[in-house]
């Protein structure tokens, strides 16, 4: 009878475990059977798993060793623990979106295009990650015994929407998670949980069989424990198309000599109050960036504000438009505060969303220009770290996020953590670059991290870790966290209607 191997006996990165398996130093059912006990361990803590999958990814780890037996080698994911975002269709059991709400569409029992792209590169997706409700939730006082907590704290908040694959990874419950991003969902759970998490250019990957919340921002995108990894779960997720398949780390290894970046302060570290330990190691990173040969000069990115509120007005909207009749059939079945964004958008008229939509395309333009001189552009993910769940504060924690305005550009940006604050929490920097450009921005963050070892770092989480305000609880589904990462949707909508929505150049009420 085989043993389960521990936790520190199992490969780290998809990279290392896709050779181990290959050297059949251990194998594709015994990564599973670790990644299962370590769920059975840690997840009444964690609250990692809106539903697990045990059966079926025993079944798809055993078929990967036959594989391997064979000599049939489908890729770098094959036999590896996957977690999916409980927005995103899986054939084994209904998408639930973390909410009470039911709609007859997310009963169906099929792949979304991505998990059938991830399924045919052998990945074994091992269950459905939680979610804020719909991916716009907020945390709730009411809801807390059902939070995703962070691993390097669990009595912190995990970050949204995509909190569960975010947590998964860096609590080691498998090696690669998917999440969706509209305003920050992938990015913020990546920083709070100290892992790598990727928004890619709008609609380089496939929303099919993914619930919306808002179509003209949201995003699929990869969360792991490195830049390599991110690049090997995007290789799978883009699929072969029509032309031929980008090969996302072809320029991993190479120097970033000359590579030109932009270092966006203004609306981040100096405006947005970062506390001294975050600006601290923010310019520490940027320091190592240029030790491996990037050329730095300080940015402004243009109509910040304009752009972030913007992102705010289209989340709102279209998030209405998309549940409306939810709302009117179903209002007894959200969570008050998932409610409250959502029927924020009634409030918004024809000329609130037309002006959004025109600052929204002032600052693409903008922003593009910019890129004419530069390769890249850094700035802070948040300017503080995960906030307690119990004291959590919805102004400070819109005013902590960095993550919007990148939404509105629609270019990729990729989130790598950069190291720990003084109370010893996971800290973000964001990378984006220009549109389809996922290669320059993979690259740097991959040089990032062959010169620093934050990502090698690992919570002590485990059963004698437990946050004093969690009551015992096996349940699997979340009513919480961020609107689309984002957090606040349900703050006044009045400041965005007279002050958010108005395009770069012009003065309220003349778009």
């Amino acid at each position: 009878m085989s043993v389960t191997p521990s936790i520190a006996e199992l490969p780290l990165t998809i990279h290392e475990a896709a050779s181990e398996l290959r050297k059949r130093s251990i194998s594709a059912t015994e990564l599973v059977e670790a990644a299962l006990s370590r769920a059975d361990q840690l997840d009444e803590q964690l609250h990692v798993y809106a539903t697990r999958f045990d059966d079926t990814a025993r079944a798809a780890a055993g078929a990967a060793d036959n594989d391997f037996a064979r000599g049939v080698d489908r890729g770098a994911l094959q036999g590896l623990p996957t977690g999916i975002k409980d927005m995103i269709f899986t054939k084994e059991a209904p998408t639930r979106a973390g909410s009470e709400v039911r709609n007859a569409a997310w009963q169906q029992l099929r792949d979304a295009t991505v998990v059938a792209r991830l399924r045919a590169a052998g990945a074994v997706i091992i269950g459905k990650t939680t979610t804020a409700e719909l991916a716009i939730g907020v945390p709730d006082a009411a809801y807390l015994p059902r939070e995703t907590r962070n691993p390097w704290n669990p009595a912190r908040w995990a970050g949204g929407s995509s909190a569960g694959s975010g947590a998964g990874v860096a609590a080691r419950m498998f090696f690669g998670g998917v999440g969706t991003d509209t305003g920050g969902s992938v990015r913020i759970p990546a920083a709070y949980c100290g892992v790598v998490g990727l928004r890619p250019t709008f609609r380089r990957l496939p929303r099919h069989g993914v619930i919306p919340l808002a179509q003209s921002l949201d995003v699929v995108g990869p969360l792991a424990r490195t830049a390599l990894d991110i690049a090997l779960l995007l290789q799978a997720m883009t699929g072969a198309g029509r032309g031929r398949r980008p090969n996302f780390s072809v320029q991993l290894g190479r120097s970033i000599r000359g590579l030109r970046v932009g270092v966006a302060r203004a609306h981040h570290t100096d405006r947005r109050a970062a506390g001294a330990d975050v600006a601290a190691r923010f310019e520490d990173a940027v320091a190592a960036l240029k030790q491996a040969g990037a050329v730095v000069r300080d940015i402004e990115l243009p109509h910040y504000d304009a752009g972030v509120n913007a992102v705010l007005v289209t989340i709102l909207a279209e998030g209405c438009a998309e549940y409306r009749q939810e709302l009117r059939r179903q209002w007894g079945m959200f969570a008050p505060a998932t409610r409250r964004s959502l029927s924020n958008g009634f409030l918004l008229s024809a000329a609130d969303l037309v002006a959004a939509q025109r600052a929204l395309d002032t600052v693409k333009r903008e922003v593009t220009r910019l890129y004419q001189t530069l390769d890249l552009i850094v700035c802070l993910t948040t300017v503080t770290v995960a906030p307690e769940l119990a004291a959590l504060s919805l102004d400070e924690l819109t005013e902590s996020i960095c993550t919007d305005c990148w939404s509105a550009v629609g270019n990729p940006v990729l989130s790598v953590p950069i190291g720990f604050s003084d109370e010893g929490m996971p800290i973000g920097m964001q990378i984006a670059g220009r549109r389809l450009d996922e290669m320059t921005v993979i690259q740097a963050a991959d040089a990032y991290q062959r010169l620093t070892e934050w990502h090698l770092r690992l919570p002590a989480v485990g059963p004698s870790h437990v946050a004093a305000d969690m009551p015992a609880s096996r349940e699997h589904e979340s009513h919480s966290v961020s609107a689309s990462g984002r957090g606040a949707l349900s703050g006044p909508v009045r400041k965005a209607r007279a002050n958010s929505c108005t395009t770069p150049g012009t003065t309220p009420g003349s778009a």
